[in-house]
């Protein structure tokens, strides 16, 4: 199985898999997110996964981003703290049953693909970081039970202060965040 990127930054992202070593491949009838289309224009996602221990599904994170090609400083303009900050903000999840190719979020509800801006702000969610940015996505790890949870490094009082997340749920509850 391999998850990528289909083009440049503010391209979709999608998987395929091969059952015979890379001879052939089989994949989604849709690309899994986009953030850019449906009026996000140059929006892009950086992307985590992991497979499952039963390998039937993939738990996926990603953060958002304004790739701002038109090099735009109003759009860089990041209101906790009063100036320009090139940053991936919020934590984002979704996994997908690699057997039947459907999407759904943490709360098990069956999304449509791909997922742009306004889906991931209304349903993938998990974490609204409050203009708090982050480098890189965040890391997914599985508990004994096959239930993510992850690291995540974002910004605290200064962009270059950083603090790691430890966030998880447990059993259904909303997400916490320790550090």
């Amino acid at each position: 199985m391999i998850y990528y990127r289909t083009d440049g930054h503010p391209s979709s992202w999608t998987y395929r898999i091969s059952d015979d070593n890379g001879k052939s491949w089989t994949g989604p009838k849709n690309d899994v997110t986009d953030l850019d289309i449906n009026g996000a224009f140059e929006w892009s996602s950086y992307h985590s996964k992991l497979v499952s221990k039963d390998g039937r599904f993939l738990h996926v994170a990603f953060v958002a981003y304004d790739d701002n090609k038109a090099n735009d400083p109003a759009r860089f303009y990041n209101p906790r703290y009063k100036q320009a900050a090139n940053m991936k903000y919020n934590l984002y999840y979704i996994k997908i049953n690699l057997q039947t190719e459907e999407v759904v979020n943490a709360d098990g509800e069956t999304l449509r693909t791909p997922i742009d801006l306004a889906l991931a702000n209304s349903k993938c969610m998990i974490w609204d970081t409050k203009w708090r940015g982050a480098g890189v996505p965040p890391t997914i790890l599985l508990d004994e039970n096959d239930k993510p949870c992850f690291i995540h490094v974002i910004s605290e009082e200064t962009l270059q202060d950083h603090r790691y997340y430890y966030v998880r749920r447990e059993n259904g509850q909303a997400w916490r965040r320790n550090y």
